[in-house]
């Protein structure tokens, strides 16, 4: 019984020495007054866009005003919950991981080409002329090749995929 209450009241020690730290991320980024500005310079912005469209017929400019309130308010709402540390879910992307993905394809790529234009030299040196069977024969290389693959000119293949 003892040792129940001795872990029950470890955690609520710890709860009440973190309490302050989670209020801290209960606090808004932005204050109360920067809302309402946003806010307001949206709807001051969809409410005299259609004085300032002129040959534009009733219908269209009432479904393109609504539609610019539906997307700008949809935005400020998204971006708010975005923002928020307690209830983040990992819906947001990462350019980090977009660009080091983006220039690693990019290199094999590049290492993919010249391993092409090399391969095709010295076939034409040996006297075979390119056509659909040799190209085929270069498809099959980069298909079967495992990740860890080195050309012959010395680059590493990375992950090879269908060319």
């Amino acid at each position: 019984m003892f040792d129940l209450f001795m872990i029950f009241w470890t955690r609520i020690r710890t709860l009440l020495a973190k309490f302050d730290f989670l209020l801290m991320f209960r606090e808004s980024f932005v204050t109360d007054q920067f809302r309402w500005m946003l806010e307001t310079a949206i709807f001051v912005y969809v409410v005299l866009y259609p004085w300032c469209v002129c040959h534009e017929s009733n219908v269209v400019l009432g479904a393109t005003t609504v539609g610019m309130a539906c997307v700008f308010y949809g935005l400020n709402s998204l971006t708010e919950q975005l923002e928020d540390p307690l209830h983040h879910q990992s819906q947001s992307f990462d350019l980090t991981k977009t660009f080091r993905t983006h220039f690693r394809d990019l290199e094999r790529d590049a290492n993919m080409r010249e391993f092409a234009a090399d391969w095709l030299r010295d076939y034409g040196k040996l006297g075979v002329k390119a056509t659909q069977e040799l190209h085929n024969k270069l498809e099959r290389f980069f298909t079967r090749a495992p990740r860890n693959q080195v050309y012959p000119n010395g680059k590493a293949a990375g992950y090879c995929e269908a060319v």
